[in-house]
């Protein structure tokens, strides 16, 4: 179940008319700071989700060992764009894979090159393995990442997706009441960025949604921390109902939620107009500019999910 409310005729006039141009990879929704500091975790891990201001900042976290402990694969037959597993037990933020999920490569079917005459394809030594996984009150996302040289955003850009980073894309019922425009609430992207070297880690995300400026966030919605690794960062996870802006979301199995996952790119200090990415791939991606995810909900999976 989910709670909705409906979106103003101006605003879907107006989203209608956006959308019709494609957009440059600088223009996405309204930006929120979401930052794990001040709240309590019930799951003994690194925090929540509140409300901030500001200009995002790596934190110091003693988040312990970070890496991922899992081996092998998704359960035989599991594509996290099309079906996710159910997590047994209540996951635990701290840098390690929840036991009963499995690791997969993240394919790169569509690079997409902020310099294309520089990088024209996926620099060397970038890879990325991800778990996703469900909860009756969240989705649980994991994510272990190669990267010979880390380079977040510094702050001073235009948000985290201009430096290395992840971005996960959720809904809460992969229906759209105005596709291919974001739900209000329901529909959020979530841009995390990396560790800035190997003796830190990130407790923010920043949050991406159309007209969710009045939306309030409650402490507890999600629990989010990249951590440094000796050859790159791990990102882990829990997105609740509030991080959708939602006041309820109760997941059972059989449901279907919208879903896609990205990967941002950095490999040198050369900033652009594009801050320090050189580039992104998706989970799913079409090959086209309008459905870009962060343009629209028709770059999103229908995933469903898989009984205990």
């Amino acid at each position: 179940m989910s709670s909705r409310s409906s979106v103003p005729p101006w605003a879907r006039a107006l989203l209608a008319g956006v959308l019709a141009t494609p957009l440059p990879v600088a223009c996405r929704y309204n930006y929120e700071l979401l930052s794990d500091e001040n709240a309590v975790s019930p799951f003994g891990g690194m925090g929540g989700l509140a409300e901030s201001g500001g200009v995002p900042g790596d934190g110091d976290g003693d988040g312990g060992e970070a890496g991922a402990s899992g081996t092998g694969g998704m359960p035989p037959g599991v594509n996290s764009c099309m079906e996710i597993p159910y997590l047994p037990a209540a996951p635990q933020i701290d840098g390690e894979l929840d036991p009963g999920v499995g690791l997969f490569d993240v394919p790169v079917g569509v690079w997409r090159a902020d310099t294309p005459d520089d990088t024209p394809d996926l620099p060397a030594g970038n890879s990325a393995r991800l778990a996703v996984a469900w909860r009756p009150d969240g989705i649980y996302v994991f994510v272990e990442v190669l990267d010979p040289f880390l380079l977040p955003d510094d702050g001073s850009g235009d948000g985290p997706w201009q430096g290395d980073g992840i971005e996960i894309y959720l809904d809460d019922d992969a229906q759209y009441t105005f596709a291919p425009s974001y739900d209000d609430p329901g529909t959020v992207q979530f841009i995390c960025g990396a560790p800035t070297d190997q003796d830190s880690s990130v407790d923010w995300c920043a949050r991406y949604a159309w007209d969710m400026s009045t939306v309030a966030l409650a402490p507890q919605s999600a629990f989010v921390r990249s951590f440094a690794t000796p050859d790159g960062y791990v990102f882990e996870g829990f997105f609740q109902g509030n991080a959708l802006g939602l006041t309820d979301w109760t997941l059972n199995e059989a449901d279907e939620i919208g879903f896609n996952f990205g990967h941002n790119v950095s490999t040198t200090g050369s900033a652009t107009d594009q801050g320090f990415r050189e580039g992104q791939y998706f989970l799913e991606d079409d090959g086209t500019l309008e459905n870009r995810p962060f343009v629209s909900t028709n770059g999103f999976c229908t995933t469903r999910l898989l009984p205990p």
